[in-house]
Formats: structure tokens, sequence, C-alpha cells
């Protein structure tokens, strides 16, 4: 009886450090080991590649060596944009509103087509919710309304903003109900609404699903999330 108690405690002792290590493992700052460590090491070098792949990885351990690599190369800012889609796909709530922000923003300089194709490189719940927004016919007129200079904005893109949710909708789903025919755009807005209302619980869970994200303008200025007072 006595030894089986023994052995009981020596159980729990080895459970409760193995348990410890995990943790300690898991924190910001302390390395782990495996491919996880060179991952890191990759990043702290500013490889953006990395950077893209630790995004695409879903592991959270992750986003505090991005955040520090922005940190310190915030004078050259090399690495911003695949940062900001790295720690957006990590679901980190700043740079999710961050992508819609750019997204609406009707900025010449950013123009239309790649922020929103962001939207669909970021994915989950979050890219198809900010897509099906340009659907709608209040949707679409937003970049212009955000437009810093609203009379020469129309004059200085190519496609609408349609266009560009509409193309990149079937590239952020899987088995989407039909692909981008810049013939059919009218047909293929109502399919799109019908078939993500049909599908709303699965693909509300699917990761980012883009918590705590404001998708209204006035979350926005100038690109960029409204500071918070």
């Amino acid at each position: 009886m006595r030894s089986n108690l023994v052995l009981f405690l020596i159980a729990i002792t080895l459970s409760s450090t193995q348990q410890a290590s995990n943790f300690q493992n898991s924190r910001p700052g302390v390395l782990v080991g495996g491919e996880d460590e060179a991952l890191i090491k990759r990043i702290q070098a500013g490889d953006g590649a990395a950077i893209a792949e630790a995004g695409k990885s879903g592991n959270r351990l992750f986003v505090p060596y991005i955040r520090e690599t922005i940190r310190l190369d915030s004078k050259t800012r090399d690495y911003a944009g695949s940062a900001r889609v790295a720690l957006a796909r990590l679901g980190e709530t700043y740079q999710l509103q961050e992508e819609w922000c750019r997204a609406i923003s009707g900025d010449p300089k950013i123009g239309f087509g790649a922020p929103i194709s962001e939207l669909g490189l970021v994915g989950g719940w979050f890219g198809i919710q900010g897509l099906e927004k340009f659907l709608t016919p209040e949707g679409e007129l937003l970049p212009f309304r955000m437009a810093p200079k609203r009379k020469h904005i129309r004059d200085s893109v190519e496609f609408s903003p349609l266009y560009y949710a509409l193309k990149t909708l079937p590239e952020t789903v899987q088995n989407p109900p039909v692909r981008f025919n810049d013939k059919q755009m009218a047909q293929q807005i109502k399919i799109w609404q019908d078939w993500i209302a049909s599908r709303k619980d699965d693909l509300s869970k699917l990761q980012p699903t883009g918590e705590g994200v404001d998708f209204s303008a006035t979350a926005c200025k100038n690109a960029k999330p409204r500071k918070k007072h």
C-alpha cells in the first residue's frame, strides 16, 4: 500500500514538472525546440517568408516575435506588410481592424485591389465578412466616400471594390459556389450572399473570426483604426 502511494506521488511530481516546462516554453521571449525554434530565428533575422509562414501556421506562439521584428525595424518598415497580414491571420484584433480600414480607405496611393485582396489573404470568417460588405450598394461606395480626394478617386481606379471582392471570394473559401466572371457580376452577388447566409454557422467558426473588429466606417481614419478614448 505504501509503495503504491510513493509511486503515485512520483507520478504527480513528474506530471507537474512537465506541465511547468511546457508553460515555460510557451511564454513570449522563450525559445522552443525543433521547427518552431528554427522559424523563430528566421523571424528574428527579418526573413519575410518566415513571417508569412508563421502567420499561416495558426500558432500564436509566434506573435511576440513578429511584433519584436516590427519594433526593431521601425525605421525602414521592410516587413510591415507581411507582418501585418501574419498578425491578422493569427487573430490579433488591431491588425484585423487595420486590414478592414485599409480596404475601405479609398486612398489612391494604396488603390482598391491590394487591400481588398488582403482581406481574402487573411481569410477566415473575418475575410468573408469583409469581402461580403462590398457586395451591397452601400459597401461598394464606402471606399469612394472615405477617399481623401473624393473628386479624383473615380478617375484613378481601374475597377470597383465590388469587382475585387467578387474576384477574391472564390480564393478565400473552399468549394466556392461560383468562379469569378466579370460578365456575370450581378448574378454572382446574389449567389454569394445566399451561399454565405446558408453556411453562416460553419463559416463563422473559421479562424480568424474577426471577433472585436468594427466593420464600420466610423472605426477608421486615414486607413488606420481610429484611436479609442
